[in-house]
């Protein structure tokens, strides 16, 4: 029992560390609390394994349930990452518009909706502007 306990305890510490400097989490506090503990932990087995002589130990369950809790925290930041990528990719703001504005869609769609032009100044009431004519000014 106390062999596979320092062998899964410097396992769980190894991979604490490989998280932090790998996986690219929520923070940089993050990343470094990780390999922090995992040399704690790897630390703490290496002591039992190859230094410890003999006398009472502690053992630590929690550093069975921390790694996977790193793991899942882990993979949720690198999948809220790649959403605000898409999201960030997918909010294009065309020149001339201001931010935020919805942008215009195609020619087709309810004329005035958000995300829709508005109707050409002509099918809004106002009286179409008179042609232009060379030569001169218009008559």
């Amino acid at each position: 029992m106390f062999d596979a306990y320092t062998i899964l305890l410097m396992i769980s510490g190894l991979l604490l560390v490989v998280i932090g400097a790998a996986v690219s989490g929520p923070s940089v506090l993050s990343r470094v609390l990780s390999v922090v503990v995992g040399l704690a932990f790897f630390g703490y087995g290496f002591y039992l394994e190859f230094i410890f002589t003999g006398g009472s130990y502690r053992i630590f369950f929690y550093a069975f349930i921390v790694p996977i809790l790193f793991i899942v925290q882990a993979f949720k930041a690198h999948k809220e990452k790649k959403e605000r990528e898409q999201a960030a990719t997918q909010q294009q703001v065309m020149p001339g518009m201001a931010y935020g504005q919805p942008t215009p869609a195609g020619p087709a769609g309810p004329q005035g909706q958000p995300g829709y032009p508005a109707a050409p100044p002509h099918q809004q009431g106002y009286p179409a502007a008179p042609p232009h004519q060379p030569g001169g000014a218009a008559q």
